[in-house]
């Protein structure tokens, strides 16, 4: 499964019309999600997913003031 972490939900849009477009994914193995809060909740919420892989914006806290991920990569 993948999931997508993006502030913007136009973004996520764009990437699950774009997996499914590919043809390597199926509906219900691309998910996107908003940024949690704090780091330590983003993990949780990676971790919970059990996604094999993780694709996240640059920077996460760019249009999403209440995000404490400033300056902290999730990798």
């Amino acid at each position: 499964m993948l999931l997508y972490v993006d502030e913007e939900a136009d973004q996520g849009r764009r990437v699950l019309l774009a997996a499914f477009l590919s043809g390597h994914f199926e509906e219900n193995e691309v998910q996107t999600t908003i940024p949690e809060p704090n780091l330590e909740a983003m993990i949780e919420k990676v971790i919970d997913s059990r996604c094999e892989v993780l694709v996240t914006d640059f920077r996460l806290s760019e249009y999403k003031c209440h995000c404490t991920l400033i300056n902290q990569n999730l990798v």
